[in-house]
């Protein structure tokens, strides 16, 4: 999952947090917008999400091809874009709540470890490469030179 923001990503999915001391342009909807102020579980901030880049909100717009939409906006700062930037975060999807956590007292980075770590799912999918291998080799080898074999002698013509 990927998610732009301006500061972190809040653990309340309603909140979105803004830059602090943003003046706010009046004709978005901002229902939910400034801080992450509502706890879930312990969290203010979703601490399942990493930063992976940040990038200025005037550049944002540019590489995005819409600064020249929003320079017709009334009353658009434009000039304070600038001033202002946007980070990406990347977090795994797990079905799996910050309150539940707290709740069943699970240490989820400790799930993530342990299956990160785990060599048995790691020599398992190597197991599944080496037959898929293996029946592919056996099918070409085998298995198709029998079915020439029978449909040649069939005079079977294939299109």
């Amino acid at each position: 999952r990927l998610k732009l923001t301006e500061g972190k990503v809040c653990a309340n999915p309603y909140e979105k947090m803004a830059t602090s001391g943003r003046s706010l342009y009046y004709l978005l909807d901002y229902s939910g917008y400034g801080s992450c102020s509502t706890k879930v579980g312990s969290y203010s901030t979703d601490p399942r999400y990493t930063n992976i880049g940040t990038i200025n909100e005037a550049k944002l717009y540019e590489d995005n091809g819409v600064m020249s939409v929003i320079n017709y906006l009334p009353r658009y700062p434009v000039s304070d874009s600038y001033r202002y930037d946007w980070n990406l975060y990347s977090g795994r999807y797990f079905a799996w709540s910050t309150q539940c956590e707290n709740e069943k007292n699970i240490n989820r980075q400790g799930m993530i470890s342990l299956i990160e770590d785990s060599d048995g799912l790691s020599s398992y999918q190597k197991s599944i490469q080496i037959i898929c291998i293996v029946f592919i080799v056996f099918s070409v080898l085998y298995i198709v030179p029998i079915i020439t074999a029978v449909l040649a002698s069939k005079k079977v013509r294939l299109i």
